[in-house]
């Protein structure tokens, strides 16, 4: 069990998401512009445990109604102030995070970017920590080394 809430971020591929569900991470961050609706779909029916979260743009924010239904993410997000205007009325629907490419706001705690496992030494206690996924060397191969130094501290 990890000591912090965990956001896990640019998911992309099943090979992630498969990962940080057996690490433990609490919740999948899927950007929008990165992974396609139907992808994000696909991966969340492979996937037990963490929460999902939706980070959209003006480019992907016609998505927004059809990703709540049909992928029921625990909280959702936009890139820029006028698409997080044009989410305001789900909020009786689903809780809005505040994002930033460095730090996310959500669930009453602070969550802050982690690129390697001396910078847990920077988080006070109760803030909580975000990972990144990234691009797999060929479907299904990907090295993790870095993200389990971090996510075996984690563990406590």
């Amino acid at each position: 069990m990890l000591s912090r809430k965990v956001i896990a971020t640019h998911v992309t591929n099943l090979t992630d998401a498969r990962y940080f569900a057996a690490r433990g991470v609490d919740y999948l961050l899927f950007d929008l512009d990165s992974i396609s609706l139907e992808k994000t779909i696909e991966i969340k029916e492979w996937v037990e445990g963490p929460e999902i979260m939706l980070l959209f743009s003006e480019q992907s924010l016609p998505l927004l109604d059809e990703a709540i239904i049909k992928l029921s993410p625990v909280a959702i997000s936009g890139k820029e102030a006028g698409v997080i205007a044009e989410m305001a009325h789900m909020s009786a629907h689903v809780n809005i995070f505040k994002w930033t490419e460095e730090r996310f706001e959500y669930d009453d705690r602070d969550f802050f970017v982690l690129k390697s496992s001396d910078q847990l030494a920077t988080l006070t206690q109760g803030d909580g920590a975000i990972i990144s996924g990234g691009e797999e060397e060929a479907v299904g191969v990907k090295a993790f080394d870095m993200l389990d130094e971090i996510l075996d501290q984690l563990e406590s």
